[in-house]
């Protein structure tokens, strides 16, 4: 018989993501100023450290030719991380030239992910705030559902709520495979909402991907991290993604994977 199943029996999140989109880039000297400060305050907690080398991409329109070169010892980017035994990453704090993340590759709990995510964030803006300053915060997640039957055995109402305005009624009734995006504000919040249900090796997945932003002006380290506003900005988009849930799923998979239950 098909059956339904989350990455977790408690939670559909796969991955979620804080980011701290920047004002300016980080560039060379910057990326090694952070790697000599961060490296060592986060090799007990983050021990694989990778750095992305700078790659440049030229076009010869004369010629049609391109060419793509790595400038030597030019880091483009850096990322510490834990690893979980399986080869996926567990925490990841990821620091490309506009934006720093801090990427989760298990979910916990809300209160438990943003009190981690707020600690690294912290560490590396505090270093970073020698280049560049914040501009605004974005909140991303991504869910998934499995299904192992076939894409005409799938109920589409045993996953998404009827009458959702957030997935077109002529997907959920197409029979097939479709892709969903809706891109929406709330208040100074800007929503991107994407659902697909697609074919992997062996089964189905419906996978829905959100990211929510906010504008912060530009901002520097003692005004984002002080009198508990980064986990104010980020409550907001937290409570706007379980809204936006509640409304996308069916009463039942709200249940399963415990939307709506207080600190979930």
């Amino acid at each position: 018989m098909a059956e339904l199943r989350t990455p977790t029996p408690d939670h559909a999140i796969e991955s979620m993501a804080f980011a701290v989109h920047l004002d300016g880039q980080i560039k060379g000297a910057g990326f090694r100023h952070l790697k000599s400060e961060l490296g060592p305050q986060l090799k007990d907690r983050l021990p694989l450290q990778k750095e992305k080398q700078k790659v440049t991409f030229s076009f010869d329109e004369k010629t049609g030719v391109g060419a793509q070169s790595t400038a030597e010892q030019e880091v483009g980017g850096l990322a510490f991380m834990h690893m979980l035994p399986d080869g996926r990453s567990e925490t990841a704090l990821v620091i490309e030239p506009d934006w720093i993340a801090v990427i989760w590759g298990a979910y916990r709990s809300w209160a438990e992910n943003l009190e981690g995510a707020e600690q690294l964030l912290s560490k590396a803006f505090e270093v970073a705030q020698a280049h560049v300053k914040a501009k605004s915060l974005g909140l991303q997640y991504e869910d998934r559902f499995f299904w192992d039957g076939s894409v005409e055995e799938f109920d589409q109402y045993s996953v998404f709520r009827k009458g959702s305005h957030f997935v077109p009624l002529n997907a959920l009734e197409s029979g097939g495979l479709w892709h969903s995006h809706n891109g929406f504000m709330r208040g100074e919040q800007l929503v991107n909402l994407n659902v697909s249900l697609k074919k992997s090796k062996k089964e189905l997945e419906i996978v829905i991907a959100s990211n929510h932003r906010i504008e912060i002006g530009v901002t520097g380290f003692e005004d984002l991290f002080s009198s508990g506003n980064f986990g104010k900005r980020f409550a907001e988009m937290h409570e706007t993604n379980k809204e936006v849930m509640q409304h996308l799923l069916s009463d039942e998979i709200c249940e399963r994977i415990n939307l709506g239950k207080p600190n979930a």
